[in-house]
């Protein structure tokens, strides 16, 4: 008798084997490839007074305003001011993040909202 195991696997039997392999590395390699990433979006950024004097000319109100964080490079930067901005009349919002005390970046915008209880 031979002692290689794998005289008794037929060719459908290895088959099987090397494609349940390849999807067992295809999905590790997708986790780890895909998993838990930040990514980067486009944002317009320029002079406060000018991201300011825009909303305005847009019919555009200040409706709040806070202090927060942003992460920046897997860190933490404190001190970020926020400006949120509301036209009721066509519930278009401008979310803007003062980088600076001279520079501020949209955000985000869109036109509609809903308040929540």
């Amino acid at each position: 008798m031979s002692s290689d195991p794998f005289k008794k696997v037929d060719k459908f039997g290895i088959q099987l084997l090397v494609a349940f392999v390849l999807s067992i590395g295809v999905i590790i390699l997708s986790n780890t490839a895909f998993g838990q990433q930040w990514v980067q979006k486009p944002v317009q950024c320029g002079d406060l007074d000018d991201v300011i004097a825009l909303q305005e000319t847009e019919g555009l109100e200040p409706l709040l305003a806070a202090k927060g964080h942003a992460r920046v490079d897997n860190s933490m930067v404190g001190d970020l001011g926020y400006l949120f901005y509301y036209n009721a009349d066509n519930q278009y919002w401008t979310m803007i993040e003062i980088f600076r005390e001279d520079y501020a970046c949209v955000i985000g915008q869109g036109d509609a909202l809903t308040f929540t209880p």
